[in-house]
């Protein structure tokens, strides 16, 4: 007698089922390893300009003096002062560059521009920082709470950057990374 051995159609339906499945879990693992990398991009994109834009500002504060940015009518969306060059020793005070540095935030169109400025209000150079989506410029009060900032930035000698910035993933998931510098201005 010939044994012959074969599937049978319930067999090859139980296969093609644990196939079925298997292909299934391996997509899922596949797309949320995706989804993972995708949100992660826009994070680091994130984190990369709320750094770059922070050193910027921290940078430029740096080289001021709490009266001259005081005098400028400093706010939270803007902040406009002349860089320090020097001690004049006949004065026996800083000397101040010609040109100015502004930083204007729009908040319709998620902005923050820094300009370099002459005497005259001509622009001399800009640049634009793109997706800053809150008001980036505060100070503290007496009590070192966390104000708007304006001219009593003479008190604290303190300017506090809050930069927010807001990347979309390829999947259009937002993620809005924040950080917070406390730059002590000069107050001589």
């Amino acid at each position: 007698m010939l044994n012959k051995r074969a599937f049978t159609i319930i067999e090859i339906l139980i296969s093609a089922l644990i196939g079925a499945f298997m292909v299934g879990v391996l997509f899922y693992i596949l797309n949320s390893g995706y989804n993972v990398n995708d949100l992660s991009s826009a994070k680091v994109a994130a984190q990369s300009q709320a750094r770059m834009v922070s050193d910027w500002v921290s940078r430029d504060l740096r080289q001021t003096v709490v009266w001259e940015l005081a005098n400028n009518s400093p706010s939270a969306t803007h902040m406009k002062f002349r860089p320090v060059l020097g001690w004049d020793i006949a004065g026996d005070t800083y000397q101040l560059d010609a040109n100015y540095i502004e930083y204007s935030y729009d908040g319709v169109a998620d902005t923050l521009t820094r300009d370099s400025i002459d005497g005259a209000g001509t622009v001399l150079n800009s640049r634009v920082f793109n997706s800053i989506v809150t008001q980036p410029f505060f100070t503290r009060n007496d009590a070192g709470d966390l104000i708007p900032l304006d001219n009593s930035v003479g008190t604290s000698k303190k300017v506090v950057t809050l930069i927010s910035v807001n990347k979309v993933s390829d999947k259009g998931v937002n993620s809005i990374i924040s950080l917070t510098l406390e730059t002590k201005i000069r107050n001589e």
